[in-house]
């Protein structure tokens, strides 16, 4: 079946980005909307490897509305943000030029792991979506989501009933920067403040490298 994907974008102001979206009496919340507006406001960077690399923030949402004993099926999908490739220069972002071609190869999409279920489980917990991952290896096998680095990116939650057209969120401060290996300092920060798989990170003398990297951050958030 061909499904019509409308898309519930927020009209806020920049830095009011909503944390509810309604649509057909549903509604979705993204749950660590705090967090991800901490990131925006740095421009978040998201790591890409071959293996695959698991997102922080990751998404997170709590819905509501759904028909408690309709099947629904949760998929999250993550789309070009615009068409530039683009490059960290004098501590900012600019584009560089057109950015590379999605083909339809590479437009996957990565289905809730316990979907399709009813609507009352899918109401009654939080959905995360925290066992996505992003590639950069064109030729990846295993189902993670592939990315092209130094390209801007926004993930989009569709809520797909058994039969019906299906509903597509977006939240705009869950839009990243794909990259292979962080430019922002400010970012590095947040993530080793928020991620709790960074723990070790946070031990002085754990990284050397990520030690120094906190000192400047330090000293370019003292200088601002």
């Amino acid at each position: 079946p061909s499904f019509v994907f409308p898309t519930f974008q927020g009209s806020s102001p920049e830095g009011d980005f909503p944390a509810v979206l309604t649509h057909k009496d549903v509604t979705v919340t993204l749950e660590n909307n705090n967090v991800w507006k901490q990131f925006h406001s740095c421009t978040t960077e998201m790591i890409l490897t071959k293996q695959g690399r698991r997102m922080f923030p990751y998404c997170r949402y709590r819905l509501s509305g759904l028909e408690p004993m309709r099947m629904y099926t949760l998929v999250l999908s993550i789309v070009p943000a615009d068409q530039y490739k683009y490059r960290w220069s004098n501590s900012k972002w600019e584009p560089t030029g057109i950015g590379e071609h999605h083909d339809q190869g590479l437009s996957r999409v990565f289905s809730h792991h316990y979907s399709p279920s009813q609507g009352s489980a899918w109401m009654t917990s939080l959905v995360s979506f925290y066992k996505l991952k992003l590639t950069n290896n064109m030729s990846d096998e295993e189902g993670h989501i592939i990315l092209h680095s130094m390209h801007r990116y926004i993930p989009r939650l569709h809520v797909i009933p058994a039969v019906d057209e299906c509903m597509t969120f977006v939240f705009p401060q869950t839009e990243f920067m794909a990259v292979t290996t962080y430019q922002n300092f400010r970012i590095t920060q947040l993530k080793i403040n928020h991620n709790p798989f960074a723990k070790g990170f946070r031990e002085e003398g754990s990284c050397s490298r990520l030690n120094r990297i906190i000192t400047k951050v330090r000293h370019v958030t003292e200088a601002g």
